[in-house]
């Protein structure tokens, strides 16, 4: 499997439909200050490591569903990306990251 960069219009896509998951990996602060609707918070730096890949794995086991990566300019999640493709995941990365996204779901903190 192989992970596959995808752009705006292909994110409000993955957003609406159930099968699939949006997975922001920024910081949990930069999460907090502004993240897209629906999207949960799994750090990078706790993704990197084995105990933060086991814990995706136990938390993510449906290797059907569909895994939307984003991060502050779009090389992290690729990273993250491949990586999940390789333990069997069907995983998308958002290019250019959250500040390529400008669409109605992003949620700003006030």
């Amino acid at each position: 499997m192989n992970c596959e960069l995808i752009g705006p219009r292909k994110l409000e896509y993955y957003i609406n439909n159930p099968y699939s998951y949006i997975i922001d990996i920024r910081s949990k602060e930069m999460y907090d200050s502004g993240h897209i609707k629906g999207a949960e918070n799994y750090p990078y730096d706790y993704l990197s490591s084995y105990e933060g890949i086991r814990a995706f794995k136990s938390q993510y086991r449906d290797k059907s569903a569909i895994y939307v990566l984003y991060c502050e300019t779009g090389t992290n999640s690729l990273l993250v990306c491949n990586k999940l493709a390789l333990y069997g995941y069907i995983v998308k990365s958002l290019a250019g990251g959250i500040r390529g996204y400008n669409g109605r779901y992003l949620q700003l903190k006030p």
